[in-house]
Formats: C-alpha cells, structure tokens, sequence
C-alpha cells in the first residue's frame, strides 16, 4: 500500500465500462476501461501489496487508476488467489485476469504492469514469467526486489530474538523457538490475524524489551535486549513491532499453508554469521531443505530476464520493512539498457511514504520512456516531478536524489553459506544415479538462462520410455515445471508428426552442489509426492578450443528432422573425440523407444556409431538395475554438412526397423564449460 497517497484527482472521466467476476483459480478480478477504448489505447495490470486477510471481492485498482483511466488506458485488477505471500499463484491469477479482459474487451496492443510493495514484485513476476500480452513496462515500486530470499531478513529476526529474550516470563512469542520457522499454529487461534497480532505479538516484545518506553524508563535487562535485537538484526527502531509481526504470524502463515511452503522449510541460517559471538552461540540454528527453498525462490525470486519490457523502480530510502538494498539486487540482474530506478531521500522513516507528485513523475517517465525509447535517469524523474509540483497538477514533495546508490542487499541481511554449484555451461553432458544405472538425463544449458532435458528411463511394465522439457536455469538450479511424454507415431518411413501425441508427465528439478554432483526430484502428475534421486555426471561436453581429435566438439547439441518433430537425437562430442549418441523415436508398433550408442574414432566429417535398446528396470521407486538388458539393435551414421546440417543413416539389425536415412539439422546449441584440461 502506499501509504502517503490517498487519492489522485484525475481529469473528469467519460462514462466506463466495468467487468467483475471470479477466475478459475478463485481470484476475484474487476476491469475498467473508457467505453471508447480500443486495443491501440492498450492496458495497465495493477498489483495490490501485501493482504494477511482472506480474498475478497472488487480488488483495488491502485492509486493510479483513475489517472490511467483519464489517459485512455483501460484497468484490470486480480484479488489473488491466496493471502499474503501470494505469489505462489500469481502468475496463475494474472494470466487467468489477462485472459478475462481479452474476453472482455478485445486484446490489448501494449500491456504496462504496476503495483507496490508485496505487488512491486507481482509486476516483475508477470513480466518474467508472461502469457499476459505485450508488456512494454513495469512500475514496481517499494518492492521487495531481491525476492524470496529476503524473508531472510525475518526468519533471522524471529531467531534473534529468542535468543536475546530467552529465559523472559512473558516474552515467549507463540510456538517459541523449537517451531521455528513454524512460528505459530493458525488453528489454535481464532479471529482476524491482524488482531492477534496486535495483541500477542505487541505484548511479548514490549514484556522483553520495552520498546514502546523512553530509554529512562526501561529497565537495564530490557534496553540491553533492546538493543542487542536492534543491532544484531538491523531493523531500525520505527520498524521492530511490524518487522516482528511479519517474522512471527506472516512467517507461519506462510511455512504452513498447504497451498505455500506446506510445512517446508524452506528457510534456514545454517553457518550465518552475526557479528556477535553471544548470538552466534545461542541462537537456533535451522537447516533449509534445497527443494523446498528452490520453490520458495521460483515463487519468487526476479531473473532480470525481462526481454523488451521497460522496467522503472522507485524506493524510499528510510524504509524498514522492504529495506532500499533490494534495488541493488535487481539491478545486478537486469540489462542495464531496459532498468532505470529512483530513490526518494525521506526525513523521516516509511514504507512506500511519496507524495503524489513524486509516483505520477515516475509513470510518466515510464510512459515518455516507452514512446520515445529514451531511457530516464534518477536526475529526470526528479525534474519531471518539480515540474509537476510548480504547475499544482499534483502535490509535492520532491524528494528524488540523482546521487543515491543503494548498497548491495548482502550487507543488509546476512548471506546465507549455503554451498552451491552456480549453473553455467559446465553442467552441459549426461548425468545419472548410481543407484539406479540404466536410465539417466541428458541436460543441456543454453543461452538467455534456458536450459534441455531428456529423461531415458523406462514405463511401469519395463519398456524404454523418455521424458523431455525445456526449462531455465536459476542460481544452482534446473528447473522445468513441464515434463512432456510423446506417444502415437511409429518409427520409420511410417513416421508422421501429426500422430505424435505430448502429454503433460510432470516437472523435474536438478540441484547442483558441485560440478559433478547433484540431486534431481521429480513429480509426475499421476502420483502424488515428491521422489528425489542423486545425480552424478556421467559425461561433459567438449569444448571447441580444447578439443584434440578431428571432429569438433561445437557438432554437440540436438539434433531432428524439420518434417519430422516429434523426435530426435542428442549429441554429445567430448575433447578427445569420443561420441556420444541417443535417438528418441518409437517402435515399428508405435510405442516410445530411445536407443544409444558410443564411439571412440570418428572422423571429422562424420562417424558411425553401433547402437544398442535397453529394457527391463520398472519405472519409480522400486527401480532395479539389476534386471537391465541390452540388446544389439544396429548402426547410426552421421555425415556432416556444416555446423548445422547432416545427413543420418541407419542400419538395424532388429525386425520391422530396417535400414533408411533421412537429414537432420541442429536445433539447440548448448553452452560449454570452456575449462580445457
């Protein structure tokens, strides 16, 4: 919410056309447009802030709306799914919002998304994450920009307290610190959690630390807790009662919402260090598990892959609760050529406190920066808003300062030591369990974040069956929310793509501790539950500069018919020249089947590589490699053209496989290592 901006008095409005209902994922959506409107006048997304209460009904349409209204844009609004941290679902809302104005209203040319606080970092979200038209701009402001992680910020204030508070009569705050981070139970209470709040919270911590006393009249045990919580944590004065509501009902609130974290913990402070040897000591210590800290992160933490989209930023410096720093995060992450942000110098502390003035300069900068394409500094939205402010159309301060750099989001709240493998181009190669050999996954990193996988595994009666998807990568992570499995064609000249069938199988996630080790989990929608196994690599692409054998290395990649997708090869060429090769296709019956083979001399326009059928192991948990069989099944060769382009031929050995050839070109380039040897 921003709190220093009631209203914005808007130019009379023509008449307006208003749509109100409920998407599939339960969020209530209200949109307004001019009854002119038409797409060219395009489309404003507002996001609300941080709402503890449950979902209701007729959503805010922001501070702006009626100003937007006035410029001919049309409004649309989503209450969320879910109740505070809701970006779990967002992604979801806006896209089922976005849908509803197209049903509505027609499709807009150009979407721009807005909104503050809890909403500043929606808006990043549905910029990233699309499917809401052609967003040409985003106005987050006050947001939490560095994303999930930040509630770092409150898992450590929680624990810091306990520590300094403990052993207090009356301090104690709900669930004490061996719930952490399951701070409190909802069922053991009832009523409105801001009520609760209020009273519980508000209680123990003024019985620990008398914060709401003058320094003279506290008693020396409660100013030394005071100020001991104060320093350790760096929440500044003005802020301690609302921080501490957050790391205690808002924390739990979220840990423990089946439709969240579902009683994961995704938070954790393992190795962080204090700066104070009392609190290091004593303080609990609480193990995040990697899973689900992935997918507190996915839901979510911004990339700064934000493709054409303008996206403008502004903060207050004094602000307590959304600390400043998370704008030095962001930018660290986004093209410096599509983010610009301003910093509003504050006498006294708030969260998201502007004058009107200071948030229609940054939308009109953002507007002017969209028509024009001339990107606005900090300097220009500061004169744009004094330039408002002298001609009365809004009221002022102006209090943007061109100077100000925000300190790196580090030095506000501790890092966390966990150990992580970053994903580069070195994860590129095959990768496997050891438990379960037979089955494994060829990954491939690409450019722009984006990322392979193809899953050789088998079906619950024993036959070869594989698994693909095409997903990103984040911090140590592969991430691929959808699995796809094909079925229908037949291998062959009696091959066609229109009987290839994709079926939606699940999601996969691959978490890398070191460059040859990792763990990968799974879901598979027709179970329920999470399976995780160990991933070791198996192989490592060759790199073309330290490559010592005739064929090149830059060959690597994925390879498919252009008449034929559906399916296709991966190719792997290590440094010394050896082969790797896998075909994903069918059976002469028309069942999945992949097929693999190896070889060490190959020449440097082609090589021809024996390949051999796997079948046997049942797929999930029950996995036994010891009923693995291999079969001899023929010959692949591959002739190059170019880089690009080749022929292939096979030979089976196999009845109803044949012989026949067709050519193939390169679909997918992966990233390398580049660390030779």
């Amino acid at each position: 919410m921003l709190t220093a901006v009631c209203c914005l008095i808007a130019a009379t409005l023509h008449a307006e056309q208003r749509f109100e209902g409920q998407t599939e994922s339960g969020a209530f959506y209200t949109i307004l447009a001019p009854d002119t409107w038409q797409p060219a006048d395009g489309l404003v997304i507002y996001n609300h802030g941080f709402d503890i209460d449950q979902v209701e009904p007729d959503p805010d349409l922001g501070v702006l709306s009626e100003f937007v209204l006035a410029q001919g844009f049309a409004v649309a609004a989503s209450s969320y799914s879910l109740n505070g941290w809701a970006l779990f679902q967002t992604t979801e809302d806006n896209q089922q919002l976005y849908r509803q104005v197209v049903a509505q209203l027609g499709e807009p040319d150009q979407v721009i998304v807005f909104g503050g606080s809890l909403g500043g970092l929606v808006t990043l979200q549905a910029v990233e994450q699309g499917g809401i038209g052609n967003v040409v701009g985003a106005y987050p402001v006050c947001a939490p920009l560095h994303g999930s992680d930040a509630w770092n910020q409150a898992l450590d204030l929680r624990l810091i307290y306990d520590a300094a508070c403990d052993g207090v009569s009356g301090g104690e705050l709900p669930g004490g610190s061996e719930g952490l981070p399951f701070a409190l139970d909802p069922d053991q209470y009832d009523g409105v959690l801001g009520d609760i709040t209020a009273g519980l919270v508000a209680a123990a911590v003024e019985r620990c630390t008398g914060f709401s006393l003058p320094a003279a009249l506290r008693s020396s045990g409660q100013n030394q807790r005071y100020e001991k919580i104060r320093q350790v944590s760096g929440i500044s004065e003005a802020f301690l009662p609302i921080n501490m509501a957050y790391a205690t009902f808002v924390l739990s609130d979220m840990v423990r919402d089946p439709d969240k974290l579902n009683s994961r913990a995704a938070l954790g402070n393992f190795g962080v260090d204090y700066g104070d040897p009392d609190i290091n000591d004593r303080i609990e210590r609480v193990t995040a598990d990697p899973f689900a800290r992935l997918d507190f992160r996915l839901n979510y933490t911004p990339t700064g892959r934000v493709g054409q989209t303008r996206v403008l930023a502004t903060h207050t410096d004094g602000d307590g609760l959304v600390v400043v720093e998370h704008l030095h995060s962001f930018a660290r992450r986004a093209p410096a050529d599509r983010f610009s942000y301003a910093v509003v110098r504050e006498a006294e502390p708030s969260h998201c406190g502007y004058s009107e003035a200071e948030v229609v300069a940054g939308w009109e900068a953002l507007l002017d920066w969209i028509d024009t394409d001339q990107q606005p500094s900090a300097g220009d939205i500061q004169t744009r808003c004094q330039s408002i402010e002298a001609a009365g159309r809004y009221q002022g301060p102006c209090r943007y300062d061109p100077d100000f750099q925000p300190a790196p989001f580090d030095q506000r709240v501790r890092p966390r030591t966990t150990p992580e493998q970053r994903v580069t181009g070195d994860i590129s190669g095959s990768w496997f369990d050891p438990d379960s050999s037979g089955q494994g996954w060829f990954l491939q990193v690409l450019a722009d974040g984006q990322a392979v996988a193809y899953w050789f595994t088998y079906d619950a009666s024993g036959q070869p069956a594989w698994i693909g998807g095409i997903g990103h990568t984040l911090g140590n992570a592969l991430v691929f929310d959808q699995a796809f499995i094909t079925g229908g064609a037949r291998f062959g000249d009696a091959f066609s793509s229109a009987d290839v069938t994709l079926q939606d199988w699940g999601s996969l996630r691959y978490l890398f501790s070191q460059a040859d080790a990792g763990q990968m989990a799974y879901r598979a929608r027709a179970e329920s539950g999470e399976v995780r196994l160990p991933a070791a690599r198996l192989t490592k692409l060759g790199d073309a500069q330290c490559a010592s054998s005739t064929l090149d290395p830059v060959h690597s990649g994925l390879w498919y018919a252009e008449d034929r997708s559906g399916e296709g090869f991966v190719l792997e060429v290590q440094n010394d020249g050896r082969v790797f090769l896998a075909w994903f296709t069918y059976t002469p019956d028309g069942g999945q089947t992949w097929l693999y083979g190896e070889a060490d001399r190959v020449e440097s326009d082609g090589f021809s590589v024996p390949m051999e059928q796997f079948s046997g192991p049942r797929f999930g948990p029950g996995y036994d490699a010891r009923q693995l069989q291999r079969t001899n099944w023929g010959r692949v060769s591959f002739s190059f053209v170019s880089a690009d382009q080749a022929g292939m031929t096979w030979q089976s050995d196999l009845p109803g496989y044949d012989s026949g050839g067709y050519n193939v070109t390169r679909l997918s380039r992966p990233l390398t290592g580049g660390n030779c040897p």
